[in-house]
């Protein structure tokens, strides 16, 4: 009986080696792979679920990244786009005819990010399910108590962020149809704000 326990604990060891081995290695080539992108385009559907109103939208769009420059356009079901560029954050919103010009500062400093930058935060693996490894990952936001990716260990690439904030507010992004380091079907030039747009600057 006890060699039948104790190969079991040296079995249950040895899965957990595994497992823990396996999980870093698809974070660090997953964060590998996307810090040497030059450009990449990819398809998204972020929900969005309010809990003060017990209420959710979906919004569907495309992310453009080339070198430094990220920006997320939503297209349905209403069109507006964020860009981060150098210092520089632009948010457009066609609907309501408005736009926004941040610099980065220390006060607006967690705005300056794109989905990307989770891959060099803090993580610690929670378990695989599927085709996916999930993470979670200590963001410095102290507002977000819950932060988790989705790797898929197949492809190795990014495919889901899911954050709540403490007012148990939720955001899902789920990224699809990556395609890296070909020609952007959009370049990152042609997100201007209209002429004549009113636009506040901070």
């Amino acid at each position: 009986m006890k060699k039948i326990n104790l190969l079991l604990l040296l079995t249950l060891i040895c899965c957990t080696a595994y497992s823990t081995t396996a999980s870093d290695n698809l974070f660090l080539k997953t964060k590998e792979k996307y810090a040497n992108i030059v450009t990449l385009e990819a398809d998204f559907t972020q929900g969005n679920y309010y809990a003060i109103y017990d209420a959710a939208n979906t919004s569907f769009g495309k992310i453009y990244i080339e070198n430094d420059s990220f920006v997320m356009e939503y297209n349905e079901p209403e069109y507006y786009f964020f860009k981060l560029e150098g210092d520089q954050l632009t948010v457009y919103s066609e609907e309501h005819n408005t736009a926004s010009v941040y610099v980065k500062t220390d006060e607006y400093d967690g705005l300056f990010s794109n989905f990307l930058e989770v891959l060099s935060m803090e993580y610690s693996f929670i378990e695989r399910e599927r085709n996916y490894f999930i993470y979670s990952i200590t963001h410095s936001n102290e507002e977000i108590v819950d932060f988790k990716i989705h790797i898929n260990w197949r492809t190795e690439q990014l495919e889901k962020v899911i954050y709540e904030d403490n007012m148990d507010n939720q955001v899902v992004i789920i990224i699809e149809n990556q395609v890296f380091d070909k020609p952007l079907s959009k370049q990152i030039k042609e997100f201007t704000i209209p002429k004549g747009t009113p636009t506040l600057t901070e």
